[in-house]
């Protein structure tokens, strides 16, 4: 319960303190919120970073994942996924 109210505060932090998008431009296709991981992993290749960040619900658990892209112009885009359908593109200066 604390490491799901931890990820919860986390993630919101992020969402927070980011720009977020719905869309982004790879490899001269367009990426949306809501395509499926294997879409984009065709479109765009492999991330530069990509890992588990945590999982939801307690019964029925669905991974979550983040995958980094970039630079571009300065900026990466993180991509989040849960059970492999994209649900948050964030545009982060780093």
């Amino acid at each position: 319960m604390k490491k799901a109210l931890m990820l919860i505060l986390i993630i919101s932090w992020l969402l927070l303190t980011v720009n977020n998008a719905f869309a982004f431009r790879c490899s001269g296709y367009i990426v949306v919120v809501g395509d499926r991981s294997f879409t984009i992993l065709r479109k765009c290749g492999e991330p530069i970073s990509k890992e588990v960040i945590g999982y939801t619900g307690e019964a029925i658990k669905l991974k979550i994942e983040e995958w980094v892209y970039g630079p571009v112009a300065s900026y990466y885009i993180h991509l989040i996924f849960v059970a492999g359908r994209l649900d948050v593109i964030k545009q982060v200066h780093e």
